[in-house]
């Protein structure tokens, strides 16, 4: 995405709400990459796979697994996943443009990000001796 790097210059609305001017040619934009990862398979996912508990069915019922953590099955795939991207050169230069992380407050994302993201960050730190701290956010809204 493209965002404007002087945000000061704000102008108003009809209806008087204050919005950021569109870059004008003298704004220097700067691109920001967005990576998304979602969570690993958790004991919900698992749950409603098996035939009567999937969404819609006459009898569906959640019994509290709305913050469920990751499946046994659920962590080994999340590590799975991580020993593949210890070999995924373009990842390990994509975590070198890492600004802020932010990761749902649930349970399973926050097992996956645990389990197959901090350890890619890690061993990232490490290699380059790079100890630069990356703001880490839990926010609600994911």
């Amino acid at each position: 995405s493209m965002v404007p790097n002087n945000s000061n210059d704000n102008h108003e609305t009809e209806n008087g709400i204050q919005c950021p001017s569109p870059p004008s040619s003298s704004t220097t934009v700067v691109k920001k990459r967005l990576v998304c990862i979602r969570h690993g398979i958790s004991v919900a996912n698992e749950w409603m796979s098996r035939p009567g508990n999937e969404w819609g069915d006459p009898n569906f019922r959640d019994d509290g697994k709305a913050d469920s953590p990751l499946s046994e099955r659920g962590r080994q795939k999340t590590q799975e996943f991580l020993q593949r991207q210890f070999q995924n050169p373009k990842l390990m230069a994509i975590l070198d443009e890492v600004e802020l992380i932010l990761v749902s407050p649930l349970t399973r994302c926050l097992e996956t990000f645990h389990f197959g993201v901090q350890p890619l960050l890690q061993r990232k730190q490490q290699q380059q001796q790079n100890l630069r701290n990356i703001p880490i956010m839990a926010h609600p809204l994911l």
